[in-house]
């Protein structure tokens, strides 16, 4: 080309024919962007990836495939988003097709109604991870609360216990439990008594506990102020969902 025709001569003039410009050392930044650059196979699956969201929350990953195979599109995966805490479905799915020409065809989808929502469908684009910087959390002034993390699902308040107390006073501890099944989450605040009895506490960050893990013990954040209660409101229970129908409930507009 051109460019690199231009570039040779460059660097004959300055360097009796050897190509200076071809041992030049990659910057840190065009190194990243080779690293982060997607494989072949990877823009091969991309191209049959279709983001699907809107979708009525009462919707299962077989009915979403049976609406689109009603409409002479084949999947071959669907990944159906969930949330965290509760594991429900949030609406949207990842729907990889058998091809990249279906995927195209299923963006007619977009803005088609089904059950009273509207879908919204578009070509597929993952996010890239974003690099945040680490936030050293500080000491709250007054409060005398560690914060535990990385523990093994067997820990208890006893192990905890004896843990910290040998050499701090422990006021309270608050395991971290699911609030539907109440099973342990792996995490425990421990207020303690003293300020000097929270500064050895940090002392033992990284030490092993059960299960092989090293905990992690860093400052608690600040405390969340009460909500007062409000009279005369009580909390509504949702309206139970209608049965489904699958894809024969899908209207375009």
């Amino acid at each position: 080309s051109s460019s690199s025709s231009s570039s040779s001569s460059s660097s004959e003039d300055e360097g009796g024919g050897e190509d200076v410009a071809s041992k030049k050392p990659q910057s840190g930044g065009e190194k990243n962007e080779a690293k982060d650059a997607p494989s072949e196979e990877d823009l091969e699956l991309r191209s049959r990836q279709v983001f699907v969201g809107g979708i009525p929350f009462n919707k299962t990953a077989d009915e979403i495939e049976e609406a689109f195979i009603d409409d002479m599109l084949t999947v071959e995966s669907i990944d159906c988003m969930t949330f965290a805490d509760t594991g429900r479905f949030r609406g949207i799915a990842i729907v990889t097709f058998a091809s990249a020409q279906t995927a195209k065809e299923a963006l007619r989808w977009h803005d088609t109604e089904w059950d009273g929502m509207n879908l919204v469908v578009k070509p597929y684009e993952p996010k890239k991870a974003k690099e945040v910087p680490k936030q050293e959390i500080g000491k709250i002034e007054g409060q005398h609360v560690a914060f535990i993390a990385n523990l093994d699902y067997s820990v208890t308040e006893d192990t905890l216990r004896e843990a910290f107390a040998s050499d701090s006073e422990i006021k309270e501890i608050r395991l971290g439990v699911d609030k539907n099944t109440g099973e342990f989450k792996g995490f425990a605040h421990i207020e303690f008594v003293s300020d000097g009895d929270l500064e050895r506490a940090m002392k033992k960050d990284g030490t092993e506990l059960i299960g092989g893990r090293r905990m992690k013990v860093t400052y608690a954040t600040a405390r969340r102020a009460a909500k007062p209660a409000q009279k005369g409101k009580e909390r509504g229970k949702p309206a139970k969902l209608k049965a489904s129908r699958g894809r024969r409930d899908v209207k375009r507009k």
